[in-house]
């Protein structure tokens, strides 16, 4: 059994719990304590030596202390942030360390370094594409660059001896799940950290949702003492057989023991689970259409509240569930919108109309998150770049155009690079 019975920890989150609602209680539903100035932002000088290539140039990031880039040479550069203020202009030479990218399978041209941040971690994926192809995951850290992985395995560092890995390559094997130093953990059964299924017409799925993916998606979990939640597969479903065309068998979120390995299905059985969210010590999915809450700590499995008309997208922050409607892929203007979803209802975030993609930031410095939305820069878009705090408020929104997965919040100040401008920018929330 997963559930753990630990009341007294329940308590005290609950207290908490009510205590973070209680601070954000001047703000009803769907709206928002907004703040006065939004545009007052400083901007860094040109980034030195940057690629002209437009398959490479907005592959742009900023940890708080330095700019990432790629220059004309086909390396990602390490820029201090310090070199790109003052009157003087920056040179390549002022950079600490480069990475030269690997040659893509299918354009024969440099492969574009994806920035994402997972654990707490900062990192770069790199991936030559084709079933034949490889990909390098690259830690960004103080020092330089430090590849973490170079055979397609996805990288999950919880700090310490707690790093975990499961392959997320071409043609999937189960018993894919490892712990840093050790041989595989889990039941050899499952297919670990993918999105699968199976029916009479063949398999197939991904496992690289928590980066590629238009809303923020995390697909393992350690809580920290002995148990592992992740996104998983039985194999042994089949029972050696396909079954009939359209009886998928599906995906769903498990509990790992890491004491004995048993693994213990904890999202419903019976409905697809594509991925999944964390907010503190709780995960938050859909299945099958309905959203859910898993309380790790209690085991406490509970379905949330929501509208008839499907959500496209959604994110978790500070207990809070938020939905895209409206979004069809393939437009080349979105129409969508973020809605906060409260008892059922939608109440939109008018801010972001034409939503295109969000992301979730942990303050490196302050225990605060933020939610970071892009909207599509169109003539008739109020606003391109907003941001949510954990009370629903409104701490930013302008007209700057970047990618929510590249940004890094300090000491609530937001860092991001401007695709209109090509300028590292930073603001305070």
């Amino acid at each position: 059994m997963v559930n753990k019975n630990k009341v007294t920890i329940v308590a005290i989150v609950a207290l908490f719990m009510a205590l973070c609602f209680s601070a954000c209680s001047g703000t009803a539903p769907g709206s928002s304590n907004q703040v006065a100035s939004y545009e007052a932002y400083g901007t860094y000088n040109e980034l030195p030596d940057k690629t002209k290539d437009p398959f490479l140039c907005d592959y742009v990031a900023s940890d708080g202390e330095n700019a990432y880039y790629v220059d004309k040479a086909g390396r990602v550069v390490q820029m201090p942030l310090s070199k790109l203020t003052g009157d003087a202009a920056a040179s390549i030479s002022d950079a600490t360390d480069f990475y030269r990218l690997p040659i893509s399978s299918y354009t024969e041209s440099y492969v574009p370094p994806i920035f994402f941040e997972l654990c707490g971690h900062k990192y770069f994926l790199c991936d030559t594409g084709g079933v034949m192809g490889s990909s390098c995951t690259v830690e960004l850290t103080k020092s330089g660059f430090k590849e973490v992985t170079t055979s397609r395995m996805a990288h999950f560092d919880f700090g310490g001896e707690n790093v975990f890995e499961f392959y997320a390559g071409a043609a999937p094997a189960a018993n894919n799940l490892y712990k840093l130093g050790h041989e595989n953990i889990g039941e050899p059964n499952f297919l670990y950290g993918w999105n699968w299924s199976e029916d009479g017409d063949g398999s197939g799925g991904g496992a690289q949702d928590y980066i590629f993916g238009k809303a923020p998606a995390q697909n393992l979990y350690y809580d920290g003492e002995n148990y592992l939640y992740v996104l998983a597969f039985d194999q042994t479903e089949t029972k050696g057989e396909r079954p009939t065309v359209g009886d998928f068998l599906k995906n769903g979120i498990y509990c790992v023991d890491l004491r004995n390995n048993e693994t213990t299905r904890i999202s419903p059985k019976g409905a697809r689970t594509e991925s999944f969210m964390v907010d503190d010590a709780t995960l938050f999915f859909a299945a099958d259409d309905k959203y859910y809450s898993y309380f790790t700590p209690a085991g406490w499995l509970s379905e949330i509240p929501t509208p008839e008309e499907p959500l496209d997208a959604y994110a978790v922050l500070g207990g809070r569930l938020y939905g895209v409607t409206g979004y069809e892929q393939g437009w080349e203007v979105s129409t969508a919108i973020l809605n906060l979803v409260e008892d059922g209802e939608l109440f939109p975030i008018e801010e972001t109309y034409r939503w295109r993609e969000m992301d979730i930031k942990k303050d490196q410095i302050r225990e605060e998150k933020f939610l970071i939305i892009a909207c599509d820069d169109s003539e008739d878009t109020p606003y391109t770049l907003v941001v949510i705090d954990e009370c629903n408020n409104i701490v930013l929104k302008n007209s700057d155009v970047a990618d929510p997965k590249s940004t890094t919040v300090k000491n609530r100040i937001l860092y991001y690079y401007d695709k209109k401008t090509e300028r590292i920018c930073s603001v305070a929330l």
